[in-house]
């Protein structure tokens, strides 16, 4: 919802704005992700300032979008995630109800070529809520699809399934199967962007618009707010909910330290901003390790950082709009920070070479020698380029 906040406030100024969500077959199927209960936060925190007209949840509909899409009639649809499911369901159907559909981007796109991820796939069948969920709602997928469509294929049905159950991140970002993805506009971060969307999802036909990362609206915001404290000469850390399934945490925790160790060598204050999905345990240890973790807002510790550390966050995308140098730590069982791979001010490192003082210190020196070249006062607004394309599709 905080993605889509800045999107919605504007267009709800003109239009009236629905949002359609899954969040009864998460919460039944994936009970202990802890990101599902957003929804009933955003919704009491909102109570007085909601930009929505309804939230929706798709069980209102039998769990049917076709007849969800059909009752709602909407101008637009609008996405803020091209993979997975969900979205690959609710393009299909918006396609054959004729309904204009725009994606603009939320996360990051990496290569999974060369990527040694059996093991994740095999994990994910044997987590039997989640193969439940996948199965029951492709289920649901199929019903919908043999409603609207008299020229479905079983074979690609079935290999379409196979592969979300098998090779759920070859299903995400290079399917093989693109006719579930055909977007008449795409709103995208990045050149970088372009380049992928265009390689990896066959979206030929789309009109496409690099319009940077959304949050820079915010950025430019409290670039021009008198409480501003930008260019403290910070290095943040953006930590992410890696813990859950994919670092050890002692192991995630060392790092973290290990990197502050360095940073405060070199002479520069160290923050580590936590994600909202982040491990309470994992907060509390670092906290414990005397550690400072932000609770500013994203802006706030963007601005007031000359170097930028993460793994592959889409926090690392903002950095790069706003030209401040970059380090991406690389885990095995994590993908490598791909959309920087030509970032003249970008450092990947090994998680075990992350470790070593001497190593980092000099990484961090090389890099905060490289100046900022962007103005934030001279960028566009992103949310207004988006609004504009929202708007010519109605």
């Amino acid at each position: 919802m905080y993605y889509t906040d800045p999107v919605v406030r504007r267009l709800s100024e003109k239009h009236t704005v629905d949002f359609l969500h899954f969040g009864s077959s998460v919460l039944r199927y994936l009970p202990s992700r802890k990101s599902e209960s957003a929804l009933e936060t955003y919704k009491s925190r909102k109570q007085n300032d909601c930009y929505y007209n309804d939230i929706i949840d798709y069980g209102r509909y039998g769990r049917s979008l076709v007849h969800a899409i059909s009752d709602i009639k909407p101008d637009v649809a609008v996405f803020i995630s091209i993979h997975g499911l969900p979205s690959r369901w609710g393009n299909i159907v918006c396609n054959h109800l004729d309904v204009p559909t725009l994606h603009y981007m939320h996360g990051v796109k990496v290569k999974t070529e060369g990527k040694k991820t059996l093991e994740r796939y095999l994990n994910t069948i044997y987590k039997i809520p989640r193969f439940i969920y996948y199965t029951k709602m492709y289920t649901r997928y199929v019903a919908d699809i043999m409603h609207v469509s008299s020229d479905f294929q079983y074979k690609t049905l079935i290999e379409d399934y196979l592969e979300l159950i098998f090779k759920h991140e070859k299903y995400d970002f290079d399917p093989t199967n693109k006719e579930s993805i055909n977007y008449d506009t795409l709103c995208l971060i990045s050149d970088q962007d372009l380049e992928y969307f265009n390689e990896n999802y066959g979206l030929n036909d789309a009109k496409k618009k690099v319009v940077g990362h959304i949050d820079i609206d915010k950025i430019i915001r409290t670039a021009q707010s008198k409480s501003n404290r930008a260019r403290e000469g910070a290095v943040t850390f953006i930590s992410q909910p890696l813990t859950e399934d994919r670092v050890d945490m002692s192991t995630y925790v060392k790092v973290i330290e290990a990197l502050g160790n360095a940073v405060s060598e070199v002479g520069k204050k160290y923050i580590v901003r936590p994600h909202p999905r982040d491990d309470d345990e994992v907060i509390s240890e670092l906290r414990n390790r005397g550690l400072f973790v932000s609770d500013d807002n994203l802006s706030t510790d963007v601005l007031r950082s000359d170097l930028i550390i993460g793994v592959n966050s889409t926090v690392l995308m903002l950095a790069r709009n706003l030209d401040i140098p970059i380090v991406s730590i690389d885990y095995p069982k994590t993908h490598s920070a791909s959309f920087l791979e030509d970032y003249d001010k970008h450092k990947s490192i090994r998680y075990k070479k992350a470790v070593e003082r001497d190593y980092i210190v000099g990484e961090v020196k090389r890099l905060l020698s490289k100046q900022r070249r962007v103005n934030v006062n001279e960028l566009g607004s992103p949310v207004s380029a988006i609004v504009n394309e929202i708007n010519t599709l109605c």
